[in-house]
């Protein structure tokens, strides 16, 4: 029980951290990389949180009952900001001719997926 105590405190720390370590991690890359592909990594990813900021302040769904905040919890802009970078990487490899658009789409859609129905079985087998 201990350990799942622990996992918890972690993800949440994750949760909570993760927007400071994406703007930490893509300023890093655009120092290393000085180039167009790198800023326009981070114009993008503000454009998407951005524009997720504005349909959750246009939808105005209320967060679970369980949250500590009281914004509009409907779209996640912590999961818009992840997977966005998912598949901006994975997009570059696209453009490096590793794999075909499908191909990420694909990729993205199963392990969305897969992440999200195991963490709803993990909950109801642990």
């Amino acid at each position: 029980m201990e350990e799942q105590s622990h996992l918890t405190k972690t993800v949440s720390a994750l949760n909570e951290y993760s927007p400071k370590l994406l703007v930490g991690c893509s300023l890093i890359y655009l120092l290393k990389e000085r180039s167009f592909e790198a800023g326009s990594l981070i114009v993008g990813s503000l454009l998407s949180v951005s524009f997720g900021k504005l349909v959750k302040a246009t939808l105005d769904v209320p967060r679970p009952h369980t949250s500590k905040k009281s914004s509009p919890g409907m779209p996640s802009t912590h999961a818009i900001a992840w997977t966005y970078f998912a598949v901006a990487v994975h997009s570059f490899a696209r453009n490096n001719r590793e794999h075909t658009m499908a191909q990420v789409l694909v990729g993205g859609t199963i392990g969305a997926a897969f992440a999200l129905n195991w963490t709803q079985l993990r909950g109801t087998l642990f």
